[in-house]
């Protein structure tokens, strides 16, 4: 009863934190601005221009608090629970064994009384073949190469 009460508690003061670290890292301006100058620069103006210093060392001390809780909160929680969430779970091999033991009864019922029998229904998909289709023949267009004639040179035209 005690740690159901103390889970409750601490519960509601890691929210509380939460919202005041929101609001608080939100009124905070940063190097650009941040979204304290979107709201009017409400942070400066309420809490003064040197303020922001202090609002530094409450927010990493806020943030130590929420961290510290959180650990207590899980130290707590496993302290109250009685034991494993897998103590309730069967494991795969116990439940294989189980299923097999199921259908060797099933299978002793069917043949001590073949009136209890149940019938086996055998189906067979029909076979089933895709049509050819065959790609049609594309052939490329024949292109030329345009005739280049090398220019004429005569033994007198070279100059050295």
């Amino acid at each position: 009863m005690l740690l159901s009460a103390l889970n409750v508690i601490v519960y509601a003061l890691i929210v509380i934190i939460a919202i005041i670290l929101v609001v608080l890292i939100l009124i905070q301006p940063s190097k650009g601005g941040g979204l304290g100058s979107a709201f009017g620069g409400a942070g400066e103006n309420v809490f003064g221009a040197h303020a922001m210093d202090h609002a530094s060392k409450l927010t990493v001390w806020l943030i130590a608090i929420f961290f510290t809780l959180t650990l207590a909160l899980t130290v707590i929680s496993a302290h109250s629970s009685p034991g494993s969430v897998m103590d309730n779970v069967e494991s795969t091999d116990a439940n294989t064994v189980k299923t097999e033991e199921k259908k060797q009864d099933v299978m002793s019922v069917d043949a001590q009384d073949p009136d209890m029998a149940q019938p086996t229904l055998e189906v067979q998909a029909p076979e089933v073949k895709a049509p050819e289709v065959k790609a049609p023949e594309v052939k490329a267009p024949e292109v030329k190469a345009p005739e280049v004639k090398a220019p004429e040179v005569k033994a007198g035209d070279v100059k050295k």
